[in-house]
């Protein structure tokens, strides 16, 4: 293929780049010793909510950098645009010498992917400029090396991802548009974080109930010895082994919700939103909790969800008037950030 680098000294051309909500977010716990990014089933939706990403070529420039407006303060080399700017130049033997200049309008920590999509957004302006496809699976494996998310807003129709939530599994074309109401908190949740927070809870949650299991033997005179573990009783035994405590954790499936979105079920979704990371980072960030149980009380919605690692909640409802008059009231709660958005529907052009 052409590259099309060569006949142009400069160039520039910009995206959106957009948000993300998890219909369906379950974790499985790490098995006794793993470590590293935890198995995942993830269903998601794009939204309108989006930052802005700007690529800038020029041919004088010698090495590649990215601008933000905004967002968490971290080093450029940690940055996913510019992680991202870096391994396709790499991959596609491209020299460095572009600009992402990116205008955050997606918060930070809020679990609704921005620095994902970001990146993903700086892979298809290059894509488009270096007349890629950017769904070839070269470009997909760059961006699932720079977070498990980044494929996902490639193109960002819904999606069921599983492995480590970056493996796509199942697209669905034609889901219309959902009115959605997003609000977070003014604490955020950084994903490292909650991730160490679900680990610490199973395992807490774990280990309290291995000891109560062995009291209760214990109480009942079952002949035992603490610590003797070749006296253990074989059927408590298997109770108190931690890999044994650990399946009892494992997430809710996410048939249901995938049927719906198959057959483009819209109101079916509230009732099968989940996420079996809310309650680790709810630990974090207590003002969620109320955040959720204002939102349960407004009218035309129902089944507000965490999306992601958090902070953020959103909640579906009937109508985007209903969201609007829902964000006007939330704005005057605390200080909390709230966004009258929609779902990206089935006539969306990418």
């Amino acid at each position: 293929m052409n590259n099309s680098v060569t006949c142009c000294a400069s160039y520039q051309d910009a995206a959106p780049a957009y948000a993300k909500i998890n219909l369906h977010l379950g974790i499985y716990p790490h098995n006794v010793g793993e470590s590293g990014y935890h198995r995942a089933d993830s269903v998601m939706a794009a939204l309108e909510l989006a930052d802005t990403v700007t690529l800038s070529y020029n041919e004088r420039a010698q090495q590649n950098t990215v601008v933000m407006n905004a967002g968490p303060d971290v080093a450029m080399k940690d940055n996913t645009a510019f992680r991202a700017l870096e391994a396709m130049c790499q991959t596609f033997h491209k020299q460095p010498a572009y600009t992402v200049t990116i205008q955050k309008h997606i918060p930070a920590q809020a679990g609704l992917g921005g620095s994902s999509s970001d990146a993903a957004t700086t892979i298809k302006l290059l894509c488009k400029f270096w007349g890629i496809d950017a769904l070839d699976a070269r470009v997909v494996r760059v961006a699932q090396s720079i977070g498990a998310d980044v494929a996902f807003f490639l193109h960002p129709i819904p999606a069921y991802l599983n492995g480590v939530g970056a493996t796509l599994q199942e697209s669905f074309e034609h889901v219309p548009s959902i009115p959605c109401v997003i609000v977070r908190p003014q604490a955020g949740v950084s994903t490292p974080v909650a991730y160490r927070l679900f680990d610490e809870r199973i395992q807490a949650e774990v280990g309290a109930k291995s000891r109560a299991e062995l009291e209760s033997g214990l109480e009942l005179g079952a002949g035992l010895k603490v610590g003797v573990d070749s006296e253990l009783k074989p059927d408590l035994k298997q109770r108190l082994n931690p890999e044994a405590g650990i399946q009892s954790f494992m997430p809710q499936s996410p048939d249901r919700i995938i049927q719906a979105l198959r057959v483009g079920d819209v109101l079916a979704l509230n009732g099968l939103l989940y996420n079996n990371l809310a309650e680790a980072v709810i630990q974090q960030v207590a003002d969620i909790r109320e955040v959720l149980a204002w939102l349960r009380t407004q009218q035309g919605i129902s089944h507000p969800c965490v999306t992601g690692s958090g902070s953020a909640v959103f909640a579906f409802a009937q109508s985007s008037a209903i969201c609007d008059e829902i964000a006007q009231k939330a704005s005057k709660m605390r200080n909390w950030w709230v966004y009258s958005t929609k779902t990206l529907g089935l006539n969306h052009v990418f």
